[in-house]
């Protein structure tokens, strides 16, 4: 929903940052409460920027190619499989063996390992930053009538491949505006309402998208366990 209002690229780099601070505040949280709520905070950043990938991934792709985007499940795995190597040393490590006498001097290894994972999420964001610039999505900035920014961004990712688009600023200005569904303006608080009540546009639609927070809600919470 925030991506829709302030544009794909700032919002997906912001969820990265979010993941990263929360897990880096997580390794130093002083009880399970305080555990607890920075997780919770730390799922919000990578499931806002889970979604994103999607996002910008299709929206980067001619329609025709679009069902490639199954194969991006496989990341999931590999995450895992990361996340599970760099946690396995300091776990075997920086554990407690016996929880009668477990303290936070011999009973380190989940702190090392959020403070690890949190730090190359942080500099990977970094990167995604400084090196590897995500373009803002055409589609999005074409739902905000910034026609010339979508021309620069075609020919820019054409040029990327060794091609060269076609498409001027005329031709694309030919079609005319995207009409907006209200005059609100963009940051406007209205904005953030409006997409909420998207959600929510008839009994069925709003019990489906209940069902389904309430899945990943359900998700989030077995994982804690």
């Amino acid at each position: 929903m925030g991506a829709d209002i302030i544009g794909r690229r700032y919002a997906f780099n912001i969820t990265l940052l979010l993941c990263a601070i929360f897990a880096i505040a997580t390794g130093a949280a002083p009880n399970f409460a305080s555990v607890c709520i920075l997780i919770a905070l730390m799922a919000f950043g990578g499931g806002g920027n889970l979604i994103l990938d999607t996002a910008v991934y299709l929206e980067f792709l001619p329609g025709k190619y679009q069902w490639s985007l199954t194969f991006m499940a496989a990341w999931w795995g590999i995450g895992q499989m990361v996340a599970s190597l760099v946690a396995w040393p300091f776990m075997a490590m920086y554990s407690c063996q016996n929880k009668l006498d477990c303290t936070n001097a011999n009973n380190s290894g989940w702190r090392y390992t959020f403070y690890t994972l949190g730090g190359l999420v942080v500099i990977l964001s970094i990167l995604r930053i400084v090196v590897i610039r995500l373009k803002e999505s055409p589609k999005w900035l074409l739902s905000q009538n910034k026609d010339a920014e979508v021309v620069k961004v075609i020919h820019e990712i054409a040029q990327g491949a060794g091609k060269q688009s076609s498409l001027t600023l005329q031709q694309l200005e030919s079609f005319g505006p995207v009409r907006q569904v209200s005059d609100t303006k963009q940051y406007h608080p209205m904005v953030v309402i409006n997409h909420i009540r998207g959600l929510f546009p008839n009994r069925r639609m709003g019990f489906s998208t209940f069902l389904n927070i309430a899945s990943w809600a359900l998700i989030v919470e077995h994982d804690m366990q």
